[in-house]
């Protein structure tokens, strides 16, 4: 609940940097940063939510869950351009340190759904 709260309150206090990004505008670097901030901090929420409905077999409210992370990443272009460029990186990244696995995660989830919502929407 803590999370959820520093995390709406840190919008409000950026709320003119969160709306910008969100409709794909162009940052400066400073709020950028931001942004990522908060961004990082929405995202962490799903995660965790995802994670304890899988832990507890509530595959149903994990996959609502990952759901609306996608429609949120799907009707804001820049959260959704900043959130896939981090991710492919991170991704990138570790393919490099622990090679020959796959990971089967909350992102691999979401980029399914985003691809699988894009060609419904089509």
């Amino acid at each position: 609940m803590a999370s959820r709260v520093e995390t709406n309150s840190s919008i409000s206090d950026h709320s003119e940097v969160w709306a910008k990004e969100n409709s794909g505008a162009d940052l400066d670097e400073g709020e950028t940063a931001s942004y990522w901030h908060m961004l990082h901090s929405v995202y962490w929420r799903h995660v965790v939510g995802w994670e304890n409905r899988l832990r507890f077999g509530q595959d149903f409210l994990a996959d609502l869950i990952a759901s609306e992370f996608v429609i949120f990443l799907h009707d804001n272009p820049g959260a959704r351009r900043i959130w896939v460029k981090q991710t492919e990186s991170i991704t990138e990244k570790r393919r490099l340190l622990i090679p020959g696995t796959s990971f089967i995660t909350f992102d691999a989830v979401i980029f399914g759904k985003l691809d699988e919502l894009d060609h419904l929407i089509e």
